[in-house]
C-alpha cells in the first residue's frame, strides 16, 4: 500500500503464538519502512477502546493476528476499523 508509514497489529495476549508473529511482522515492516503498533487485547470488551486509540494514532492498516478471540468478531473488528478510518471499508472478514 503506498505511503503507508504506520499499521496496527491487534493481537490476543493470551494467545502465546502471537508475540511470535508481531515480532517476525515488526522485521518485514522495517525493511518497507513501516512502524507497527501492537494492539493488545485479552477479552472482546476491550476492541472498541483499542480500534478507536489506534485510529486516533493516525495508523492507516490493521494486521488482526487470528485466534478464537479475534476470528470470533471478525466483522466487527473489520466495520470499526472501517467506521474509525484505519482501513477504507472494502475489505471483507
Amino acid at each position: 500500500m503506498p505511503g503507508l508509514t504506520r499499521v496496527g497489529f491487534l493481537w490476543n495476549t493470551n494467545a502465546p503464538a502471537g508475540a511470535l508473529a508481531l515480532g517476525e511482522t515488526e522485521k518485514a515492516a522495517a525493511v518497507l519502512g513501516v512502524r507497527v503498533q501492537p494492539i493488545e487485547v485479552r477479552q472482546a470488551e476491550e476492541l472498541d477502546d483499542v480500534l478507536t486509540a489506534l485510529a486516533r494514532s493516525q495508523a492507516k492498516g490493521l494486521i488482526v493476528f487470528a485466534d478464537p478471540l479475534t476470528f470470533t468478531h471478525r466483522q466487527r473488528i473489520v466495520q470499526m476499523a472501517a467506521q474509525t478510518g484505519i482501513v477504507n471499508g472494502d475489505r471483507r472478514a
